[in-house]
């Protein structure tokens, strides 16, 4: 990753020559991988980045761009980062609203989605749909809400990812000429998301869509995306019993893959076939075949993900079902590697990225906005900003509007005034509260969004859950947080009980830390009255009442009463609560987010995000 000037050696023609070079290197490198393109890229890196501002800020913004977009192509994401976020500015700060300033916060959104931070991503996508809507741009809006939804969709929130994927696809008929690319990656979006529903009628006539608006693939791109599509139609129709339909779209599902000479197509097919065949009764040989597909997409990411859920179809239609379960564990901690794997990159990113001690002579050659964004960029880098987007994450199978962790903090926050706990350890507490679930990332997600309430869960699942809170005090473990003991405590202990009978240590009354305690009624209180898979919103007095019911039992009784004088100061009404509840969020870019994705869902339009 490129660092920041140090001196503004170059004049005027020096740089200009300087950029004339990079962008004929970057012209040249367009398609290449590996080896000598990734080091030229590097030297192009470090051309861009060291160049003074005021110097051709737009061609410059343009270049970066470009090689933001070469580097996340050769997987170099955590080297784009630096380039996406300086391109993004240079391009608002030269031409305002445009199509290629809104390309640069889409671009730079997926740079952060595939580090792992979904919730600065989000914001970036929200940025791109703004000035799309200030341009009247139906084609800048719908990538917008396809990237928007992809995200929703990879971290559980699947109703919102299809709410998302159909306003993308509605964008794109908008268009002028209608984009039938855009229009079929919206369809087949919107079908895989349907599928993971278990609305597979639904995800055929989405996927049926996504064919018909791109019959024949005109370019290699197009072919791969067709080949997904089709290999998704396989696993759909293989579910419903229908096999002869499901081999038509294995040949085609092969033929495009081949079309488009891409591994993971090829990879996605050669998964789909092995499917069939355990379809038509080789299940042996059929299985062998998709794990052979599971251990070459293993360092690949998604087609990872992907195969891994195709091993476990296949394990169940063979009647295997102790298999099946243990590879959807796999899958599960996959998620959770895949975390960790972000916090590797993240942490060498900021190694690579801080500023070195300076006598002033560093601040001198730094324009304003460079110091911005380098301020910028180490808080997206911090361990609390990624603990944030984790816990996001975390929560979002059963989070509607990803405001959860946030609402269960601002009440946390709320309780410990009123208990007159230390200021520093009342920031502490609500930030801690917003982790309370860290551990839910490695738990499957069929487990997360069940109905069934805990007595109807089997003994693995009982399992699963029991262990989050431990798994969470080992992921914290790796991060360098202040207070981290209020941390541990409230991750670790947020499921005790008054009377010793919760998890994971069967801690009782004074023994289990103030933080845990505090914690614990808040996020009980917040789940009663929002809707989850096992049950209805409570009223705010039912809720309230419940809370009483359980002191000296589950709460501690002295603060359970303190809870319940807090509540009722805050307001009569459950909104009242929330609004005060949120208030202190306003300063944190991960609940801007989120809430500007709830008011973009209600149809409001959404307040610009700058990526400075």
């Amino acid at each position: 990753m490129g660092e920041f000037p140090v001196t503004p050696s170059d004049n005027e023609d020096q740089a200009a020559n300087r950029l004339h070079e990079s962008v004929a290197i970057l012209a040249s490198l367009e398609g290449k991988v590996g080896g000598d393109a990734e080091s030229r890229r590097s030297l192009v890196l470090s051309q861009l980045v060291h160049m003074q501002r005021g110097t051709s800020d737009r061609a410059r913004g343009e270049a970066l761009f470009q090689l933001t977009r070469q580097l996340h192509v050769a997987g170099r994401n955590i080297d784009a980062l630096h380039p996406a976020l300086l391109a993004t500015d240079l391009l608002q700060q030269s031409v305002g609203d445009s199509e290629l300033t809104a390309r640069a916060y889409l671009l730079q959104g997926v740079v952060l989605a595939s580090l792992g931070n979904h919730a600065d991503a989000t914001s970036r996508f929200n940025a791109a749909h703004d000035i799309g809507e200030r341009l009247g741009s139906p084609m800048l809006q719908g990538m917008a809400m396809g990237n928007l939804g992809v995200v929703f969709s990879e971290t559980g929130a699947l109703e919102r990812g299809l709410e998302s994927f159909r306003a993308a696809f509605n964008r794109a008929q908008e268009t002028k000429p209608v984009a039938a690319i855009e229009l079929s990656k919206a369809a087949g979006n919107s079908a895989y998301t349907c599928r993971r529903l278990g609305r597979y009628e639904e995800a055929l006539e989405h996927l049926n869509t996504a064919v018909s608006v791109l019959i024949n693939a005109k370019d290699r791109a197009a072919a791969q995306h067709l080949a997904n599509v089709h290999a998704n139609a396989v696993e759909i129709l293989l579910l419903l019993k229908r096999i002869e339909e499901a081999r038509a779209h294995e040949d085609l599902a092969r033929m495009n893959a081949q079309v488009s000479g891409a591994r993971l197509a090829l990879l996605r097919a050669e998964g789909v076939a092995g499917l069939l065949e355990v379809a038509d009764g080789t299940v042996e040989n059929g299985i062998a075949r998709i794990k052979r597909v599971v251990a070459q997409t293993r360092p690949m990411g998604k087609a990872h993900d992907v195969a891994l859920l195709t091993l476990s179809q296949a394990q169940r239609m063979a009647g295997r079902m102790s298999d099946a379960k243990g590879t959807l564990r796999s899958y599960a901690l996959e998620t959770h590697r895949a975390c960790l794997q972000a916090d590797g990159y993240r942490r060498a990113a900021r190694s690579a990225a801080a500023l070195p001690p300076s006598d002033g002579s560093l601040d001198r050659a730094l324009s304003q906005h460079d110091l911005e964004l380098k301020a910028a960029l180490t808080q997206m880098l911090s361990d609390e900003a990624a603990l944030l987007s984790q816990a996001v994450l975390a929560e979002s199978p059963v989070d509607d509007d990803g405001l959860h962790i946030f609402r269960v903090g601002g009440l946390a926050g709320l309780l410990a005034e009123r208990l007159r706990v230390h200021p520093d350890t009342i920031a502490a507490i609500r930030l801690a509260a917003c982790a309370h679930d860290i551990g839910m990332i490695g738990v499957p997600q069929a487990t997360r969004t069940s109905d069934r309430l805990w007595p109807a869960l089997d003994d693995l699942e009982r399992h699963y859950v029991r262990l989050h809170p431990v798994e969470g005090v080992e992921y914290i473990a790796t991060k360098d947080l202040a207070h981290a003991e209020i941390y541990e405590q409230v991750i670790r202990h947020h499921h005790e009980r008054f009377d010793g009978r919760g998890y994971p240590d069967g801690l009782a009354g004074e023994t289990i830390p103030l933080p845990a305690r505090i914690v614990a009624i808040c996020d009980a209180f917040e789940s009663m009255t929002r809707d989850r898979p096992y049950a209805p919103a409570r009223a705010l007095q039912a809720a309230v009442s419940a809370i009483r019911a359980s002191a000296g039992s589950q709460f501690d009784p002295r603060i359970a009463a303190e809870f319940v004088a807090t509540i009722t100061s805050l307001g009569s009404s459950i909104d009242e609560i929330w609004s005060h509840a949120l208030a202190w969020t306003d300063s944190i870019p991960v609940a801007r987010a989120a809430r500007l994705n709830s008011e973009l869902r209600a149809g409001q339009r959404p307040v610009t995000v700058r990526a400075d």
